[in-house]
């Protein structure tokens, strides 16, 4: 019998390979949005240290002209918070990258090995190693390299201002307002360090 009709559970080994490609192919994919997560966090970085630097240029002006550049502070937490949204966007794709090869691409590779395989949520979820909040505090932390130096922002803007708030700046600081929160809403909504739930898998078959 030919190696490729060989059938195991249902699934011939030319289906078989096509499954370890397709589970080579994800994996290549979950690598490259890990890497562009820390592309967005390096970037949030420098961009922090730009912030930071742009306090002392602005010490350095005379106060008449500083004071109409202030403002210019205001705009950093809507790059932090854009920022934290591409952050977000990625892991999102890596959620259901893993939800897809835990659930519905796992149960066919166990079908035809016989064996129970690719158990790294199933893991995630139970291991005792390190407390399940304690890593989750961490993944949540995360968001925090974008939330905190919104806030710094509005506070220098606010330290280093000493005229009355433009309609610009109310406008901007209720803007950053919403922003922040925007940034602490996905922050709590989104996380991949306590492992994908096993559930019944959509029978993607039948969707065409």
């Amino acid at each position: 019998m030919s190696t490729n009709t060989t059938n195991f559970g249902g699934i011939t080994e030319g289906m078989a390979t096509v499954l370890a490609m397709e589970y080579e192919s994800l994996r290549r994919e979950i690598d490259i949005y890990h890497e562009h997560q820390k592309e967005f966090m390096n970037f949030n970085i420098l961009l922090t240290i730009g912030m930071l630097s742009l306090v002392g240029a602005f010490l350095a002006l005379p106060p008449d002209r500083s004071s109409n550049l202030n403002f210019t502070f205001l705009l950093f937490p809507l790059i932090f918070t854009l920022l934290s949204l591409f952050y977000t966007d990625r892991t999102v794709r890596i959620v259901r990258i893993a939800d897809y090869l835990h659930n519905y691409l796992r149960p066919k590779v166990n079908l035809f090995t016989g064996q129970k395989i690719l158990q790294w949520e199933l893991y995630k979820c139970h291991t005792r190693i390190f407390h399940r909040g304690f890593t989750l505090l961490l993944d949540r932390a995360r968001w925090l390299t974008f939330i905190f130096p919104s806030t710094v922002a509005v506070t220098i803007f606010c330290i280093m201002n000493t005229n009355p708030w433009t309609s610009l700046e109310i406008v901007l600081i209720s803007i950053d307002a919403i922003a922040i929160f925007i940034s602490l809403v996905v922050m709590f909504m989104t996380e991949e360090t306590t492992g994908i739930h096993s559930i019944s898998p959509i029978n993607l078959d039948t969707l065409v």
